[in-house]
C-alpha cells in the first residue's frame, strides 16, 4: 500500500469513528474523490451508504450505546486507556498529550488525546509530512488494540454500518502491519 492511500485511510477510517451524521458521508466522499486510487476505497464507498440512508437516527443510537453510554457499561470504549488500564483516564492519556504537544497539536478539551478518531487523525498528521519512523513509533506503541476494538464493535453491534466499519477496520488495519514491517 502506498504512502497517500495509507494516510488517506487513516484519515477516513478516523472518520467513521466519529459520530454518524450526512455531513460526514460528504466529508468522506470528498477525501475519495481526490483521491489518485479510488478503487481503494470502494468498500468504504459501501460503507457511506448506510449514511446515505434514511436510518441516521438508528446510527446515533447505536454510536452512542456502542461507544458513549451503553448500559450496565459501554461496550466498545473507543480509548486506548480503557483497553490497556479498563479505565477512560490513565497515564497514556497524559503522555499523549506530551506527545501531541511535541507535534504542536493542542486539543480542546472536548475530547481526550487516546480517543481513536484523535489517534487516526495524529497518524494522518505524521504520514502526511512523511514522518515515516514517527508514525511506526506511534502505531507499535498506541495503536495496537485496534483490532480487539473492531472485533468488539462486531460483537457488540447488529447494525451493518458498524459490522462493515469494523471488518473494514481489520483488513486496513493488516496492510498497516503490511506497510510498516
Amino acid at each position: 500500500m502506498k504512502l497517500e492511500i495509507l494516510t488517506q485511510k487513516f484519515f477516513v477510517f478516523g472518520k467513521l469513528l466519529t459520530y454518524p451524521t450526512k455531513e460526514l458521508s460528504v466529508e468522506i466522499k470528498k477525501v475519495i474523490s481526490q483521491s489518485k486510487n479510488k478503487a481503494e476505497f470502494k468498500l468504504i464507498e459501501e460503507i457511506l451508504f448506510f449514511l446515505d440512508k434514511d436510518n441516521i437516527e438508528t446510527l446515533e443510537a447505536e454510536y452512542t450505546s456502542l461507544f458513549v453510554t451503553g448500559y450496565p457499561k459501554t461496550p466498545c470504549p473507543p480509548y486506548f486507556s480503557a483497553y490497556q488500564t479498563g479505565l477512560v483516564v490513565s497515564d497514556f492519556t497524559e503522555k499523549l498529550y506530551e506527545l501531541y504537544e511535541e507535534y504542536g497539536i493542542e486539543l480542546s478539551n472536548k475530547q481526550l488525546p487516546d480517543f481513536i478518531p484523535i489517534m487516526m487523525e495524529f497518524m494522518t498528521l505524521l504520514l502526511s509530512n512523511e514522518l515515516e519512523k514517527d508514525a511506526k513509533d506511534f502505531y507499535d506503541k498506541y495503536l495496537s488494540w485496534i483490532s480487539i476494538f473492531a472485533e468488539n464493535i462486531k460483537r457488540n453491534t447488529k447494525e451493518e454500518y458498524f459490522i462493515n466499519i469494523a471488518n473494514q477496520l481489520n483488513s486496513f488495519i493488516k496492510d498497516v502491519d503490511s506497510f510498516f514491517a
